[in-house]
């Protein structure tokens, strides 16, 4: 009985340790993002005010936040503020919501190193939760920059 107890606070010890890697490198990369937006960097170091700071410095409205942390209706808010984050820094939607939203720790550092410059105008326009003609927009935007073969 002693070593299965011994192999839970090890397992216990194992999972802590891995939260607490996972928690830097969010907040890494978070100031990284933040940094670039020109945000409330210190933010990042906070539990909650750091999504907050966010989703504010995304433009994105700030009941977004709030109705992110309801139950299953928060994915859907979650998902479209990572999708608002990608837009800005020239990044695809199965990106953001892979990247900045599952692996946000790692997602969050890619786009905090990118060098080129954020897109100013997607991250002053007003998005709705389903702006479905936006990334339509965008995707043919991305077509019409990329040169077809014949």
């Amino acid at each position: 009985m002693d070593g299965f107890i011994n192999f839970l606070l090890g397992v216990g010890l194992v999972v802590v340790i891995f939260l607490a890697i996972t928690y830097v490198l969010y907040t890494i990369g978070l100031v990284m993002v933040l940094r670039r937006l020109n945000h409330f960097k210190w933010y990042a170091f906070l539990p909650f005010f750091s999504y907050y700071a966010l989703i504010i410095a995304t433009g994105a409205p700030k009941r977004w936040f709030y109705l992110s942390l309801v139950p299953y209706a928060g994915a859907v808010y979650a998902g479209s503020a990572a999708i608002r984050l990608g837009r800005i820094f020239d990044r695809g939607t199965a990106f953001s919501l892979f990247w900045l939203t599952v692996a946000s720790p790692i997602g969050l550092i890619m786009i905090g190193r990118q060098t080129t410059p954020i897109n100013q105008a997607a991250l002053e326009e007003t998005v709705g939760l389903f702006d479905i003609k936006a990334i339509k927009r965008s995707r043919k935007n991305k077509s019409a920059e990329t040169p077809q073969a014949d």
